[in-house]
């Protein structure tokens, strides 16, 4: 093994009464969050990048989102 690393991590909720997805990148090279949200229930094409975090620190430990 080369020492390389990839998790992805994903929970559905509800922000702002609108539903929502938490999607977590981490790599050897960094960590990414999105929060994708559905502006109108049942619209495919309504979801809309709501908030995304990139270049942050991560301490080693297992993140999990889901409960």
């Amino acid at each position: 093994m080369d020492g390389s690393y990839s998790r992805l991590s994903r929970a559905l909720g509800e922000l702002e009464g609108s539903l929502c997805v938490l999607d977590y990148h981490g790599d050897n090279s960094g960590h990414c969050i999105n929060v994708w949200k559905m502006k109108e229930y049942g619209v495919k094409e309504s979801w809309t990048k709501y908030l995304c975090i990139t270049s942050f620190t991560c301490p080693s430990i297992g993140y999990n989102f889901q409960r």
